[in-house]
């Protein structure tokens, strides 16, 4: 839902009613981000894109497993796909993006638990892994997690603030 004051106090409302599986605020955007009961489904599988900081909170939900999946591309390929975007975000977005990809990354290979994609090809092909992640077979994530290491050099290299 777009960021405007009306949906903002919208989610503060809910949280107050406790009706929020989860909510917070972004920490390079601002942005308010929640969830409500009815967004996962039927609980079989339930796919939700969270910062480092909702995952702990979220392990604390009755799901019956969960995963965590880190998406990344190999540096050049991020770097291209940032570039072709060219005007599409300004300055300070671009930079708060930066950033979160830097505290993602950070925060990612500093865990044993994660499961790491590459998604530096076709798409159909990182949504075929993805599937068989989600289906609960096991893959290798080592080359895709060397990629998350030599991205998060590159992002290390742009000065951001």
């Amino acid at each position: 839902m777009p960021h405007t004051e009306q949906n903002i106090q919208m989610i503060i409302e809910k949280a107050t009613k406790r009706e929020l599986v989860q909510g917070m605020v972004h920490p390079t955007t601002g942005f308010v981000y929640g969830s409500e009961l009815p967004d996962y489904g039927d609980g079989s599988i339930a796919l939700l894109d969270v910062v480092p900081k909702a995952v702990k909170s979220m392990k604390r939900l009755p799901f019956k497993d969960s995963r965590i999946i880190e998406v990344v591309a190999s540096p050049n390929t991020w770097y291209s796909r940032v570039a072709s975007r060219g005007s599409q975000h300004s300055e300070t977005d671009r930079h708060a993006r930066i950033k979160e990809a830097k505290i993602n990354l950070e925060w990612a290979l500093g865990r044993d638990d994660v499961i790491w994609i590459d998604n530096s090809g076709d798409m159909e092909d990182v949504t075929d892994v993805a599937l068989e992640v989600i289906g609960g077979r096991t893959v290798s994530s080592s080359k895709a997690r060397s990629l998350g290491e030599k991205l998060l050099k590159q992002i290390s290299t742009l000065h951001v603030e």
